[in-house]
């Protein structure tokens, strides 16, 4: 016994010891792991490229501070709102009263109102040259001192009752048209989505001042960062009010950046609310035709790609007989511009049908590839209209049509139909 005691003591410390081994192994193993994984990760945010062709403008930017009633300016006086204009159109706002769809952006945490610029800029330019005699959109920015909202929830209502006044503000510049706007869009970065979200928990507020809000990556659902309990009850009483007949006549638009976004996940960007009030619809930046990027948290908002597509949504939104948008093509056109799974086509408006004018003159085009010049000058003629007829009867009924358009201007229309007259040399065409 005493021979075989201190053999089973060694095979005991040999045994202990393959299992300290063997759990160093595993802890090596599983540090390895983690930092691969955090090496690829920071490798696709940080040292990626996410290839967002930056917006860009053609002329100066021009911020025009708004001024407020002095009772409410008084009240809040590290806040400010401005008109953004570029070159003349900024010199015309001097001049001449507006006359447009009026659009709000609420800068997020630590933010800048000149976050907004790229989303005014393209939606200027998309009105082309004429915006002094058709519908545009009027942009406004408000300043609220970059402060750290997504950190200190003692902020948030203070800056939600600011936006209230503005919005009032805003309507108050149209009183000269007949039929001035009675709603404004808002567009928001952040967390100045849920600052656009809690107007709508102010019992002072008008419920339908507001009927369209559009967010990018705001954490709908809850903080990023519970920091203290006035961010929570925030959004608490958000949440609620959402959650009740208030926001029966609203339209949520939640928009999210994507995996480049390490601030506000993708799962945070759907609001915990009841679908049966309200209309809320969440979108990926990557989902987004001709985009199909993801940007950072801050990237979103100056994306090329993504601020023309939501320049579209705003145009094609259009009310055809008044400034205001019109809420019945807010889904068709939201889902068409900002999801991949829509159709390609879009159609809002039925066309009436256009009835053929013998003295039409028609240019008849046969073959296979087809270049028609309007004028041979490369200009098109204003207020006028040139037809161009095309046989589709030579090809079987697999055929495929591919029309390119080049330089035309934003108010230019190519129009292609089918021709219907049974008793028309160009029945078959």
């Amino acid at each position: 016994y005493a021979t075989q005691y201190p053999v089973r003591i060694a095979v005991k410390q040999g045994q202990l010891m393959m299992q300290v081994d063997i759990t160093k192994c595993l802890i090596v193993a599983v540090t390895m792991v983690v930092v691969l994984v955090t090496m690829v990760k920071v490798w696709q945010v940080a040292v990626q490229e996410h290839n967002c062709e930056m917006t860009w403008m053609f002329e100066r930017a021009n911020y025009t501070e708004i001024r407020l009633p002095p009772s409410i300016q008084e009240l809040y006086p590290t806040y400010r709102l401005y008109f953004y204009g570029e070159g003349l159109y900024s010199v015309l706002f001097s001049q001449v009263p507006l006359q447009g769809i009026p659009v709000l952006f609420v800068p997020g945490n630590r933010g800048s109102y000149k976050q907004g610029r790229s989303a005014a800029s393209v939606a200027l330019r998309m009105s082309g040259n004429e915006f002094r005699h058709r519908k545009h959109f009027n942009f406004f920015m408000v300043d609220l001192n970059e402060e750290l909202s997504g950190l200190f929830g003692g902020t948030l209502w203070q800056q939600t009752r600011y936006i209230q006044h503005c919005i009032s503000h805003i309507l108050s510049l149209y009183s000269h048209l007949p039929q001035p706007p009675t709603t404004v869009t808002l567009l928001a970065h952040s967390m100045g989505g849920m600052v656009a979200r809690a107007l709508f928990a102010l019992d002072t507020f008008d419920v339908s001042l507001v009927n369209l809000i559009i967010t990018l990556a705001t954490p709908h659902a809850r903080p990023v960062v519970y920091s203290d309990t006035m961010l929570y009850s925030f959004y608490q009483s958000v949440d609620e009010t959402w959650n009740s007949i208030r926001v029966d006549n609203v339209t949520l638009v939640s928009i999210a950046a994507g995996r480049k976004d390490l601030q506000v996940p993708n799962h945070l960007i759907e609001p915990n609310t009841n679908t049966s009030h309200g209309q809320i619809l969440t979108y990926l930046s990557q989902s987004v035709p001709c985009h199909w990027k993801s940007p950072d948290h801050q990237a979103i908002v100056w994306c090329r790609r993504l601020q023309l597509s939501l320049g579209r949504v705003l145009f094609n939104m259009q009310h055809n007989s008044s400034y205001d948008l019109d809420r019945s093509k807010y889904k068709l056109v939201l889902d068409h511009w900002l999801s991949s799974q829509s159709p390609r086509g879009l159609s809002i408006d039925k066309l009436p049908s256009v009835i053929i004018d013998p003295n039409w003159t028609w240019s008849v085009q046969t073959g296979h590839d087809v270049f028609f010049n309007f004028m041979g000058d490369d200009t098109i003629r204003e207020n006028t209209f040139d037809f161009l007829a095309y046989q589709l009867s030579q090809w079987n009924h697999r055929w495929q049509m591919v029309t390119v358009a080049s330089n035309l201007q934003a108010d230019q229309w190519l129009i292609i139909c089918e021709i219907k007259h049974d008793n028309n040399s160009l029945s078959n065409w």
